[in-house]
């Protein structure tokens, strides 16, 4: 388990969710992870972090 707290990187992701894109729930849910995942890259601060704590699943 990861821990909340002390975790250096914030990101607010909002999502504006109608049940009529259901059908890009897949695509929407990978996107917002690679975003994610190319904020995390950019910090040295969260890398040394998970490299404390290991990865997020």
């Amino acid at each position: 388990m990861l821990p909340l707290r002390g975790n250096p990187l914030w990101m607010r992701q909002v999502l504006i969710w109608r049940s009529s894109f259901a059908g890009h729930a897949p695509a929407l849910l990978e996107n917002a992870r690679t975003a994610q995942a190319a904020v995390a890259a950019r910090s040295p601060a969260y890398t040394a972090w998970t490299a404390r704590y290991g990865r997020p699943p």
